[in-house]
């Protein structure tokens, strides 16, 4: 699949290291990169990594994809700045790791994960889809083996990802002329300032082997290029997403004996 460069992307939680990736990524193939996130002061120190010779690709939007209004008016500004969104990458999250009993307030909590996990996407998507439709661009949405699969200490978050699954790939049914893409790493690497603002609670910072954020954008460019619905991003997802489909039981009965070591 060959793509037209100096075309707009939005990428979501741009801050955040596979944020960040994307955005690098895409700006230095010269496509035109609006990033969105809550915190103005790592938009702005983003871009000031590419003020020599990117600047004019990057612009960085300040919100809060949870709040409907607000997406409406970043969305209209994206157009009106940059011109129509040829593809959108649905990368910002939270996520909780916790038994549900010892959470406290775990109805809040669940609510404030589905709002940003699910809903924020749902949002962006829907803000998106005219010009989407228009361009026939390219939807990918980050998931995790939480989106295929249980995982021990997650409920919230894997209600989520296993959310975003069922909306976009019934979407993908509806609509032919674009292209969905579900992308779902194991835990990814990123570094402690960058965690902070995307974890709840987590008693333990990294469960499992990391996936480095570069390795999930050139697994998830290939899937542009191959027309992959699906991407499975280092060991812990591939063979997660092959046990759980050909051995359920074999995977809940491991899933339990690892993880609750961890928690």
């Amino acid at each position: 699949m060959v793509m037209d460069q100096d075309r707009v992307v939005v990428i979501t939680g741009v801050t955040g290291n596979l944020g960040g990736a994307f955005a690098r990524f895409f700006v230095q193939k010269g496509f035109k990169v609006a990033g969105l996130d809550l915190d103005e002061d790592r938009i702005n120190s983003l871009s000031n990594e590419w003020s020599n010779g990117y600047s004019q690709f990057f612009k960085g939007f300040v919100c809060n994809i949870t709040d409907l209004e607000q997406c409406k008016k970043t969305f209209d500004d994206i157009q009106n700045e940059l011109g129509p969104i040829y593809m959108l990458i649905n990368n910002a999250g939270i996520t909780h790791i916790q038994r549900y009993l010892e959470t406290a307030d775990p109805i809040r909590i669940t609510q404030k994960v589905m709002d940003v996990n699910f809903m924020g996407s749902v949002h962006c998507t829907h803000l998106s889809l005219p010009s989407l439709i228009h361009q026939k661009g390219i939807v990918i949405t980050i998931s995790s083996v939480a989106g295929f699969a249980p995982l021990l200490g997650r409920s919230a978050y894997s209600a989520s990802k296993h959310a975003l699954h069922g909306f976009f790939e019934s979407l993908d049914a509806e609509l032919d002329d674009l292209q969905f893409i579900m992308v779902c790493p194991g835990f990814i690497s990123v570094n402690e300032q960058k965690r902070s603002n995307a974890a709840i609670h987590q008693k333990k910072k990294v469960i499992g082997p990391e996936v480095l954020p570069d390795e999930i954008v050139q697994k998830t460019w290939r899937a542009i290029q191959k027309g992959k619905k699906l991407v499975t991003c280092g060991r812990t997802a591939t063979l997660s997403y092959l046990i759980r489909r050909f051995i359920p039981s074999y995977y809940f009965k491991r899933m339990k004996e690892n993880l609750s070591k961890e928690l």
